[in-house]
């Protein structure tokens, strides 16, 4: 994984200006989260591998530059819970590096949290054009890219789980350097499932599943991009101060299609809020 301050990338996680208009809605632009992201945050709750199915600054699935959002909660104050969101993203390339390369697209999300329950459920959409760069790419074809999302979550305190599924076209990664791979899948179908439970002893522990399999890859077929457990425990020693372990299990065979390593990685931070 690269970090977001290396050079070519964007190092800037956020920066935009808003405007809200209260039951009007609300706008901003610049470098926020994407439209897909208001479904797909659900199972994000790992600081370091939450939502490992889509990447950042990769079309409108995460988080994204020179996008223009409009959210309206309620709708008009005409239904409690309902909210619509709808995005446009600005054309990206230049110096960009390629994978991180955007066409101009848009997408639209709508979630309804069901009043007095925890329960939410929502869906997004997102369509993009591909650069010229892109489209030069293998694997990887056509001229557009496209996603769809669906999902739910249970936030019960002390109790909460999500689940998120999503297809895509030309919208999830390939990178095999073992195979010399850097493109888009045609089609990739990918599933995340997450638990959380605060307990009583102020110890947060959490376990997610997550796998993400492309399909008609040129000369490969079918191949697994990533396919493993998370398991996570937070602690706070004080309102400012806490430090969190991870731990992902890959559950890739050595011999994958793709040949991607499959060891298992940990992850320790330390998070101090001024």
């Amino acid at each position: 994984n690269k970090a977001e301050s290396e050079p070519g990338e964007d190092y800037t996680r956020y920066a935009y200006v808003g405007l809200s208009a209260r039951e009007y809605g609300y706008f901003d632009y610049g470098r926020n989260d994407s439209i897909f992201y208001d479904v797909v945050r659900w199972t994000d709750i790992f600081p370091v591998w939450g939502a490992g199915s889509f990447a950042i600054d990769n079309f409108l699935s995460r988080r994204g530059s020179g996008t223009f959002s409009y959210h309206n909660r309620d709708i008009f104050s005409l239904v409690k819970g309902l909210e619509a969101g709808f995005q446009f993203q600005g054309k990206k390339e230049g110096k960009t590096p390629v994978l991180k390369q955007n066409g101009n697209g848009y997408g639209m999300s709508l979630t309804y949290n069901v009043p007095e329950t925890g329960v939410s459920v929502g869906g997004a959409y997102i369509r993009s054009s591909r650069t010229d760069a892109q489209k030069k790419l293998s694997p990887g074809s056509g001229d557009n890219t496209e996603a769809w999302v669906a999902g739910a979550n249970l936030d019960h305190a002390p109790f909460y789980a999500a689940v998120v599924y999503s297809e895509s076209h030309n919208l999830s990664q390939v990178r095999s350097s073992r195979l010399n791979l850097s493109g888009f899948a045609n089609k990739a179908r990918s599933f995340e499932a997450v638990a959380s439970w605060n307990t009583p002893f102020r110890l947060t522990v959490s376990a997610g599943y997550l796998q993400s399999r492309a399909e008609r890859l040129q000369s490969i077929g079918n191949a697994w991009l990533d396919k493993a457990w998370v398991f996570f425990a937070a602690y706070p020693f004080n309102d400012n101060f806490r430090i969190t372990a991870e731990y992902k299990m890959s559950l890739l065979k050595k011999d994958n299609v793709l040949r991607l390593a499959n060891q298992d990685a940990m992850a320790v931070t330390m998070i101090y809020v001024f």
